[in-house]
């Protein structure tokens, strides 16, 4: 059996070891978890986004970065490719549970 963790876990580690040049933020939470910032309040890259989607997809993707057109805007856009959907993008990445704060709505989930 598959393991999305186990799977995830050295792209989650090369990521750690790389957070500088990747200009992540990675903060250790008393709770015990490791959040890593790829970009909202850092400025992190076109690296870090790749490996954020490998992350979310339990590294059973390959991934590219390429641009789009959509109407009038080019926009960089992240490709991917996998022979094991099922894993890679439900078991990986199923958020079973709302999480509302104020205005904010978004679904959360526990590998």
């Amino acid at each position: 059996m598959t393991s999305v963790n186990k799977n995830a876990m050295p792209i989650i580690r090369e990521m750690l070891s790389r957070k500088d040049m990747l200009q992540v933020r990675v903060e250790k939470r008393p709770e015990g978890a490791t959040l890593i910032d790829a970009g909202v309040a850092v400025l992190g890259g076109y690296t870090a986004g790749l490996m954020a989607t490998r992350i979310c997809m339990a590294g059973l993707c390959g991934v590219s970065l390429s641009s789009r057109t959509y109407g009038d805007f080019d926009l960089p856009t992240i490709g991917v490719a996998t022979d094991q959907p099922a894993i890679s993008t439900l078991a990986s990445q199923f958020a079973g549970w709302e999480i509302k704060v104020g205005d904010y709505f978004g679904m959360g989930s526990r590998r």
